[in-house]
């Protein structure tokens, strides 16, 4: 319980939902460098990332997003 119980917590909120979005016309820099579990911010919103599929040749990523409260 010490290094997981708030991760577990947090994946069971009731306030938390899952979003998708896709990005379009993103940088090739953006592409190789983005990871699991980064953090995004949307609007103004916070989102933390769960999944997301690449297409390189157009440049376009469908993200799977949770949002972070």
């Amino acid at each position: 319980s010490n290094y997981h119980k708030s991760f577990i917590e947090s994946s069971f909120n009731v306030k938390r939902k899952l979003y998708n979005y896709k990005a379009k016309n993103v940088t090739l820099d953006l592409i190789n460098n983005i990871r699991l579990n980064d953090n995004i911010l949307i609007k103004g919103r916070a989102y933390r990332i769960d999944s997301y599929n690449t297409n390189i040749t157009t440049k376009e990523i469908d993200f799977n997003l949770i949002n972070i409260t």
